[in-house]
Order: C-alpha cells, then structure tokens, then sequence
C-alpha cells in the first residue's frame, strides 16, 4: 500500500500517560492501550484509500469520499457506519464585514435563496449519506433550536426580489473553497 506510514507499539500492560495526566478526565488521561500496535497509513487519495479497506489492507477509513461509499456498500467485510451522531456540518457564513454581505438584507436575501437539499446533493450526492436540518446551528447540538428556518426557503424568485430591494449594486463576491476538506470541496465544486 503505498502513502506514508506511522506506528505505534507499546510494552504490554504498560499505560499511556501525557504529562499531568494524574489529574485529568476524559481524553487526556491516562490510558490502557488494547493492541500491541497500531498502524496509521496516511493514504491521500480517496479511491486508494478505498482500495485498501476492500481488499483487506486497511481496517478503518475514517472520512471516506461520499461517492466512493456505493462501491463498497454491498463488500459484506465492509461496514460503513456513522461515528459521530451530529455527523460534518457544512456552513455557509457570509462575511458580513465585506461588501457586499455587509448588507444585511441582502445577507437575508441569500438565507432565504439557499436550498439545503441542492448544496448537500451537490456535496454529497447520495441523500442517503446526508441530512437536511434547517438551523443556524449545527442539529443535534445543545444551541440547535431550528429557530430561523422559516427564513430558509429555497424560493428563489423572492430571493430575486429581496436581493433588488436590498440596493445590492452587483459587487463580486469572493468564495473560497477549502480544497483539503473533501466535503467542501465537492460542494463548492459542483454547486456553485
């Protein structure tokens, strides 16, 4: 398997300490290490990565590419799961400091522009793999309160409107696109 490779092995019945860890809770503290040794291959394409865990190289893929799952879903020695309930929340902040998004009603008039099922289908492309959670939080987080998503439309004929009474005077605005988050990347890439 080709990438770059980093091990860790222990003395049996050893524990792993950081400095101070006496004191702490929770991931700092001491730990009990299960395994002899652990493996960690840094793998950065995503179809060689998948290529590992079908074949039996790899045991764990902790991010695999979305339109890569289908290829491995019906592998019986593969199990995709969900690890973290609240799962990746994908943001849009508009940088109210800059025209033109100083403008808060034309900031209001893209809120009610944004179709969620548009952008994740364009992230994530198999809904399957994707939830659609109208909130100015991320779902699932004690802060989630779906207050606001009324706002969130998706009607794009009002946003038209809303945008004309808001004086937007057609100033660019600038996107940037993380290209090493591949979520990101695959929503910037494909919806906009």
């Amino acid at each position: 398997m080709n990438g770059c490779r980093e091990a860790a092995s222990h003395t049996p019945n050893s524990t792993a300490t950081c400095r101070g860890a006496s004191r702490r809770a929770g991931p700092l503290a001491a730990k009990r290490a299960l395994v002899d040794r652990i493996e960690w291959n840094i793998l950065p394409d995503s179809s060689t990565a998948m290529a590992a865990m079908q074949t039996g190289e790899a045991d764990w893929y902790e991010y695999a590419a979305v339109d890569l799952l289908p290829t491995v879903a019906k592998n019986k020695s593969v199990v995709i799961s969900t690890l973290d309930p609240i799962g990746y929340p994908v943001l849009m902040r508009l940088n109210h400091l800059q025209p033109p998004f100083n403008n808060v009603e034309l900031r209001c008039a893209a809120l009610g522009a944004v179709d969620q099922t548009d952008f994740l289908q364009g992230a994530v492309g198999n809904m399957d793999y994707a939830k659609v959670y109208k909130s100015f939080q991320p779902c699932g987080t004690p802060m989630s309160t779906g207050t606001g998503s009324k706002v969130m439309t998706g009607d794009l004929a009002a946003a038209k409107k809303a945008v004309a009474a808001s004086g937007y005077d057609g100033t660019k605005a600038v996107i940037f696109s993380a290209g090493d988050i591949f979520c990101m990347y695959q929503c910037h890439r494909r919806v906009i």
